[in-house]
């Protein structure tokens, strides 16, 4: 069976934040001694944390099953395991409802011996003679196997094991994007909604046992179940918490008690760790507002733009490369301001999978064209995912460009190359390309000062004399990405030498703009 353990696949900051997600947000699970938050269900502050961890999960996942562009998130979720539970040998399609799940992902938040004991993750043997394969639980490390691998949990001993758990599909209709995007009515939720999440997660059940997993949870963060540390004239909701105790239920209690002591950590490395209380609502406010300025976006384009939510106390998470951009070493050209080229962004055994990819977009009637062009909703997921990719790139982009939303995808045969012109105004200051199979060179020159700016229509139509200083040329070679913005972008033209596209080979060049609003002429 397919399956593997990445180390480090989380930062320590990212894993902290779930942490304090769950415990803010977290009730009772679907088996005995456990509390689960969904991302369907968790706190909208919550959501850029879940979502970055998602994305570096399918990142993982696509690149060790060479399903690139293939995986939809299923379902997102982190669980904590207390003392006296476990999880028998099991495979996570086992039932119908659960059968469009393809590939899991199980990246532990705590680890073993230090947060907890027992609790190992344990996949069956390949042969009736072989031995379980034994995993100890280290924060930031995951488990990628196939959903019909069976695995299982041993029982916890001590202390809370905390884990976020990640299926996958191949089925765009069972992903759940399309339910978290109706979840964007900000304003009609009430305060308890927006701070401990939706449904049933709003609050804690008033029965027993929720009553017994609330101060499990208050213990994790070593706070007294009534909550009386905090001083009510320095932390507003412990004030809260103490005026409304004897009125509410033990479990309610503890939930308030719990989100007091969230502000504690949500500011234990800020500069306002005097003032938590206001630190953690300016948290909440801050992420709020992050949310409802992606919205528009996160509707014309499904969710392809929430890579660029980063959490606000965790701005290392940017830093993070994953699979395919490791190594990627960032270049930028001075002689033409605005031009940016990553090196070797895209690895051997990737190119060969974009290349198959991009020649089914060029195919028609059976026959390979040299160009295809898609807009919009037609623009294919792989694409998406590989401009998300590049965009986290550190150093890469200047500033955030918008969600790209027209891919061209072009093949050149050696001798082959395209005359130089500026891409067309009606797009975007931004013009991502991404090189394929042989290398070429990219040629620049200096639009002059009395023909400039360049007006619709007249991008191609360049001549010598229109042009000034010498030309600059910058080698694209295999796996690179460049990025022309700025003065790039409409100073200067650019063209594909037919003499640097030798050696027999063939050269695929992936091309993602995004449209101006005023040239948009597909559905709103």
């Amino acid at each position: 069976m397919e399956r593997c353990i990445k180390e480090g696949l989380l930062p320590p900051t990212l894993c902290r934040e779930l942490r304090l997600l769950h415990l803010a947000a977290a009730v009772p699970g679907y088996r005995p001694n456990c509390t689960a938050c969904t991302l369907l269900a968790c706190p909208v502050w919550g959501w850029p944390a879940l979502l970055r961890a998602r994305e570096l999960a399918r990142n993982a996942a696509e690149d060790f099953f060479d399903e690139f562009g293939g995986l939809w998130p299923e379902t997102t979720v982190t669980v904590c395991w207390f003392p006296g539970s476990s999880l028998p040998m099991h495979t996570d399609n086992c039932k119908d409802y659960l059968s469009k799940r393809h590939v899991s992902v199980v990246v532990w938040l705590s680890s073993q011996g230090e947060d907890f004991e027992g609790g190992e993750f344990f996949f069956q043997g390949a042969g009736q003679s072989e031995a379980e394969e034994v995993v100890r639980p280290r924060a930031g490390n995951a488990a990628l196997f196939r959903a019909d691998e069976p695995h299982g949990l041993r029982g916890v001993v001590r202390g809370a094991r905390l884990a976020l758990n990640v299926w996958f599909t191949r089925d765009p209709g069972a992903a759940e994007d399309a339910k978290l995007l109706q979840l964007h009515m900000l304003r009609a939720s009430t305060r308890s909604e927006r701070l401990f999440g939706l449904g049933p997660q709003a609050c804690w059940p008033s029965d027993e046992a929720a009553a017994c997993l609330a101060k499990r949870t208050l213990a994790q963060v070593g706070l007294p179940p009534r909550a009386q540390v905090l001083k009510p004239r320095r932390h507003r909701l412990a004030a809260t918490n103490l005026k409304l105790r004897s009125g509410l239920p033990a479990a309610r209690r503890a939930r308030l008690a719990v989100a007091a002591h969230s502000q504690l950590l949500a500011a234990e490395n800020s500069r306002c760790a005097g003032r938590a209380s206001r630190c953690f609502f300016r948290l909440l406010r801050r992420r709020e507002r992050q949310v409802c300025t992606a919205l528009p976006q996160w509707h014309q384009h499904g969710l392809v733009s929430l890579a660029q939510l980063s959490s606000p106390c965790s701005a290392c998470c940017r830093k993070v490369r994953d699979g395919t951009t490791r190594g990627a070493r960032v270049e930028v050209v001075e002689e033409v301001p605005g031009l940016v080229i990553a090196r070797g962004v895209l690895g051997g055994q990737l190119q060969r999978r974009l290349r198959k990819l991009a020649d089914s977009l060029m195919s028609a009637q059976g026959k390979l064209m040299n160009q295809a062009m898609r807009f919009g909703t037609d623009v294919p997921p792989w694409a998406h995912a590989l401009a998300r990719r590049i965009r986290r790139i550190p150093g890469f982009f200047t500033d955030r460009p918008p969600a790209f939303d027209q891919l061209i995808v072009n093949a050149y045969y050696p001798g082959e190359g395209i005359r130089r012109h500026v891409d067309l105004l009606k797009f975007g200051d931004h013009v991502l390309g991404v090189c394929l199979g042989a290398d070429a060179t990219l040629t620049l020159r200096r639009i002059a000062e009395h023909v400039l700016p360049i007006q619709p229509g007249a991008e191609c139509a360049l001549a010598d004399e229109d042009l000034e200083g010498p030309a600059v040329d910058a080698a694209v070679r295999a796996g690179d990405a460049y990025c022309l913005s700025g003065a790039a972008r409409h100073r200067w033209t650019h063209e594909i030498s037919p003499d640097s596209i030798r050696n027999g080979r063939r050269r695929v060049s992936l091309t993602f703009r995004a449209l101006r609003p005023s040239a948009w002429q597909g559905p709103s």
